[in-house]
């Protein structure tokens, strides 16, 4: 059955350190980016000092043998549950592991000159495993689950210690925080509104950029993508655009086209994810209605098949015990396995044909929905080819004047104070109409390209959910048929040595 869009994020296959993705991740010096990326391809990894793996969707610390000068590793924002496999890595002095699902603090030893370690927003529970890290200088490990107080006891053996942050713990909300021993830092409090502040800031960027990921997933998924800037790469992609915007008045009716646009842009966003709504209905109402089709086939065809091994271990059981009418048994049940033959197969033609009318009449609905999705893509892109029509024409109609207020003298110092390239089309009708006509079929042709893009891919995605509904079924078939084939097979060689 088709696979929702939901279920595909949620079950994403996690990252895995590579090679490759460590030379990615490789922290070089410089500005100029090809030198940079020749030192990372060429750089022994014996030689690396710093790794920055935030974001690569990663599951486990593995494969980063070889690594023995590593002093700074980031593996922040990642899926990481265990801390593992660094344990060689003696000379990191910066280790950064906020923003995972780290439940304990472990694997760190041998990392006795850590100064700087991050678990800031994790599931740890308790502080402990950092005995031996007396180089340690700051410890980020707010909003976490630490709850107890001899967790912020633990902190007064490092005597290096100087900032520390368990902001958004439980802990922090006893009132005998402060008398559980980290008084006595108060001196350093700047450092540790620092570190917070810092971190309240990736808290809030890794929030936004989540955000931002869950919109553009959505808009894709409706099918919707490029809608909302279009507005903005009309004007960005038209080569013409910053000479016409150069010239002081002649654009500013772009504002009114704009905010016009935006709101044509806001109403079509809301029918088309309404739209969508109804999609997403459609595909658990059909997938429900398949599956409880199936579920009663397959409810009788566990019945037969039950009272068919009752009826065969008994006929076993009189052959073996050597009774007067085994052998009429035995023809009873060969007689029997050739009706259940005949009700499995019929059951399951009788499931093909449920399931064939159901996805036919899913196929239909998804169609017709992606028919009138199509109306709406074509309605709304005729809207804004009109309102961006109307700014072409009203250019066209003002550029007599333009020409006439800074054309009327070749030394006017209004004209003289313009940019070279609005002093060229004010110089010359032609050249000023021209750069018009051209700025307008420049936008036309981005509008009706994503019309065109988004059009297809609606229709096309309505082909593929009939696609795949058809092979699934066909595999669903096939897959049920070689499994009763082969249990009557099975069973025939049964009946044969009981004979």
């Amino acid at each position: 059955m088709p696979v929702s869009l939901e279920r595909l994020i949620a079950e994403a296959e996690p990252s895995v350190i590579t090679e490759e993705l460590t030379r990615e991740c490789i922290q070089v010096n410089g500005s100029d980016a090809d030198l940079a990326d020749d030192k990372r391809r060429q750089l022994p990894f014996s030689e690396v000092e710093a790794l920055a793996f935030s974001f690569k969707n990663l599951a486990r610390i593995a494969n980063l043998r070889g690594l023995d000068s590593l002093t700074k590793l980031q593996l922040d924002n990642n899926r990481i549950e265990r801390i593992e496999n660094i344990s060689h890595m003696v000379r990191l002095t910066w280790l950064d592991l906020s923003f995972n699902q780290i439940t304990q603090i472990e694997g760190l030893d041998t990392l006795t000159a850590l100064q700087d370690l991050s678990l800031f927003n994790n599931r740890i529970t308790s502080i402990s495993g950092l005995d031996s890290m007396a180089a340690l200088n700051v410890l980020s490990i707010g909003n976490n689950a630490i709850a107890k107080l001899d967790s912020v006891g633990y902190l007064r053996r490092f005597n290096r210690l100087q900032a520390v942050n368990l902001a958004g713990n439980p802990v922090a909300r006893n009132p005998n925080y402060r008398q559980a021993g980290w008084g006595a830092k108060e001196a350093h409090q700047d450092e540790l509104l620092e570190i917070q502040e810092r971190e309240d800031a990736a808290a809030h960027e890794a929030a936004a950029a989540a955000e931002a990921g869950a919109h553009a997933a959505l808009m894709d998924e409706a099918n919707l993508t490029g809608i909302e800037p279009l507005v903005d790469d009309v004007a960005a992609s038209d080569p013409e655009w910053p000479k016409l915007s150069a010239i002081p008045g002649l654009t500013e009716p772009w504002s009114d086209v704009r905010d016009k646009w935006r709101l044509a842009t806001e109403e079509f966003k809301l029918m088309i994810l309404e739209s969508h709504g109804r999609k997403k209905a459609e595909s658990a109402e059909f997938r429900a209605a398949l599956q409880a089709a199936l579920d009663e086939r397959d409810g009788e065809a566990r019945r037969l098949i039950t009272e068919y091994e009752r009826a065969r271990k008994q006929v076993a059981a009189s052959a073996a015990a050597g009774a007067s009418d085994a052998e009429e048994r035995v023809l009873g049940a060969k007689v029997r396995l050739m009706s259940l033959q005949e009700a499995l197969l019929e059951l399951e033609l009788d499931a093909v044909d449920a399931a064939g009318q159901l996805c036919q009449e899913f196929d239909r609905t998804f169609s017709e929905i992606a028919e009138a999705n199509k109306l709406q893509y074509n309605s709304f892109f005729t809207q804004i080819r009109d309102l961006e029509g109307a700014f072409t024409n009203g250019l066209a109609a003002a550029a007599p004047s333009f020409l006439e207020r800074y054309g009327a003298s070749s030394d006017s110092p209004e004209l003289d104070a313009l940019p070279e390239e609005a002093q060229v089309l004010l110089g010359d009708k032609d050249a000023l109409l021209n750069a018009i006509q051209a700025s307008h079929d420049a936008r036309v042709a981005r509008i009706d390209g994503l019309e065109d893009k988004l059009v297809a891919t609606e229709l096309r995605r309505a082909n593929e959910a009939a696609e795949r509904n058809s092979e699934w079924e066909a595999k669903r078939h096939r897959d049920r048929m070689a499994e009763i084939l082969g249990y009557l097979e099975r069973n025939v060689q049964v009946s044969r040595c009981v004979v």
